[in-house]
């Protein structure tokens, strides 16, 4: 772009395909020069700082961007978009899906890369409205393997899709990416932050909100939802207030807020608030399944169970239902329905951390070590620094006798920001099995005083 400022003066039209930092480039040394003229852009991969650049330049002065100048591209992207339009407003569904599956079948030759994979992912679309969910699964499977180079937006709506059928790592990777690309969009970063919440790793997804714009309600929102994950419930319910008659983020404000009022114990403010909400909102699985997990908290365990239960009919993809029904098993001792139920998590979703270590721990306290070490096998690697999985691996060490493995779990438990309760009691329970009787009695004791209605800790 050596002499962009002549060269562009002497031209009537500029046509650029090259790459985003010489189009860069070209925009600093030529602003004042491309006034007046004609501009067609089709480099691809524009990061969104260049795409708003060149929005406000089209203020003064004719601007063609496009990816893609063939006649047949562009014709199959307009079926794309209308099967968008389709899926959004939920007429001509049948035809939609047949343009879709053309395009990544018949026309495959014809269409590019990005074509076949937007019509994935708009045909995974398609299949959630007509309620088929295997085949919207193997059609996000194609979108995934068939991604459009360097688009940000495709990769975020993908992100989407992907967490409505809970599977929740596979969306981060895909938000991961749309980030690589954009990495100052607040939506995006709202989502990263999202995932990992829901993932259970509070603190890198502190990461991704501390970068979000903070005046932004759904940046509020999560950021309450971050103090609730790390233990601060005062400071969440102040957090959450203000935000519970807030358009946009008022239900996911006041599901959050009740499960923060039964922490600092006001159960029955929490269980009149989600019911309040399950009325006004009769298909939200969240309100009910919050309640149940009220109530198992509470150690009402029918009603539990009932509310439970509600929320599985409304939603049975969501593998957290059938989980806490099985926690709920567990604690009347019913342990053959606490494997069926904690069984049928993983058939929701295969590689569903919680539901594995729930598993694990089962067969830990049953004496079965070997199942117990094989179950902490399939727990994936990203999932291992989780405090459930820390912990189990920690007792499963001590229960055979490996006590330096045991202590090692115990410091990684630690850097996850843990109850306190929790680590004193594993501290308790590894000096009672190294023969360390005093100590493990003065651990323990103090993990009774504020635990008196554990059984457990009675018995150690």
């Amino acid at each position: 772009v050596e002499d962009a400022g002549r060269l562009v003066g002497a031209a009537d039209a500029v046509i650029d395909f090259s790459a985003p930092e010489q189009l860069s480039a070209l925009l600093a040394e030529a602003t004042d020069a491309l006034a007046g003229k004609a501009l067609l852009v089709g480099t691809t991969g524009l990061p969104g700082e260049l795409l708003t650049a060149l929005d406000a330049l089209a203020d003064r002065m004719a601007v063609l961007v496009a990816s893609n100048f063939s006649v047949g591209v562009n014709v199959l992207q307009a079926l794309v978009e209308r099967a968008r339009l389709r899926a959004r407003h939920k007429k001509e569904l049948e035809g939609a899906i047949a343009d879709m599956k053309r395009i990544g079948k018949d026309l495959a030759s014809k269409a590019g890369r990005g074509q076949k994979g937007w019509a994935q992912l708009v045909l995974a679309k398609l299949y959630l409205q007509r309620g088929k969910i295997k085949e919207m699964s193997a059609a996000l499977d194609a979108a995934i393997a068939s991604p459009p180079c360097c688009n940000a937006r495709y990769r975020h709506e993908l992100a989407g899709e992907l967490m409505g059928l809970f599977r929740l790592r596979d969306a981060y990777q895909q938000q991961l990416a749309a980030l690589s690309l954009n990495k100052r969009s607040p939506p995006f970063l709202q989502r990263a932050g999202r995932l990992l919440l829901a993932m259970g790793r509070p603190e890198k997804a502190a990461k991704y909100i501390s970068q979000a714009p903070a005046g932004l309600a759904e940046t509020k929102v999560l950021s309450a939802r971050l103090k609730y994950a790390r233990r601060r419930y005062e400071d969440a319910e102040g957090a959450f207030k203000p935000l519970l008659g807030e358009a946009k983020v008022g239900t996911e404000a006041k599901l959050y807020h009740a499960l923060t009022l039964a922490k600092l114990g006001k159960s029955k403010e929490a269980l009149a608030a989600l019911a309040a909400l399950a009325k006004a909102q009769p298909q939200l699985e969240t309100a009910p399944q919050f309640a149940g997990l009220v109530e198992l908290w509470g150690r009402r365990f029918k009603r539990a169970e009932g509310q439970l239960k509600r929320a599985w009919k409304i939603n049975s993809l969501d593998p957290r239902t059938p989980l806490l029904l099985g926690h709920v098993s567990l604690a009347r001792h019913d342990i053959i329905n606490a494997v069926r139920r904690y069984e049928r998590a993983l058939k929701s979703r295969k590689d569903y951390a919680p539901a594995h270590i729930a598993l694990g721990h089962l067969l830990w306290q049953i004496g079965n070590l070997p199942s117990a070490n094989a179950r902490l096998g399939k727990v994936a690697e990203a999932d291992r620094g989780l405090v459930s999985y820390r912990a189990l691996a920690a007792r499963v060490a001590m229960a055979e006798k490996r006590f330096e493995a045991a202590q090692n779990a115990i410091t990684q438990l630690k850097a996850a920001n843990p109850p306190k309760l929790l680590v004193a009691r594993l501290q308790g329970e590894l000096a009672l099995a190294r023969g360390q009787g005093k100590q493990a009695l003065a651990l323990l004791s103090g993990v009774r005083k504020q635990s008196a209605k554990d059984a457990e800790v009675v018995v150690l």
